[in-house]
């Protein structure tokens, strides 16, 4: 799907993200990565608070937010957000 570009990739055949990272060459990587966070984010409004996709594809007359900015539509609209989480396994 991503690679034919696809705007709306199916993903239910993809199975479970995940991440290896072996120890090559006796690098011991507890000397390296500590006292590190994993931050998540929902960039509702891109990732600097102004992205321009937003005018295009949601404050236009079609669009869910009939011109509205990010802020005022995410501020005014909880319940349109109620299925954003994260799901940590």
């Amino acid at each position: 799907d991503i690679g034919e570009h696809k705007p709306n990739p199916d993903d239910s055949s993809w199975g479970k993200p995940y991440g290896f990272w072996p120890n090559y060459n006796n690098c011991d990587t507890s000397k390296h990565f500590k006292e590190m966070r994993i931050i998540f984010d929902l960039y509702y409004c891109g990732w600097s608070g102004s992205d321009s996709s937003w005018d295009k594809d949601c404050s236009s007359s079609n669009g869910p937010a009939k011109g509205q900015t990010c802020e005022q539509f995410v501020m005014n609209n909880p319940a349109y957000f109620k299925n954003a989480y994260w799901l940590i396994d």
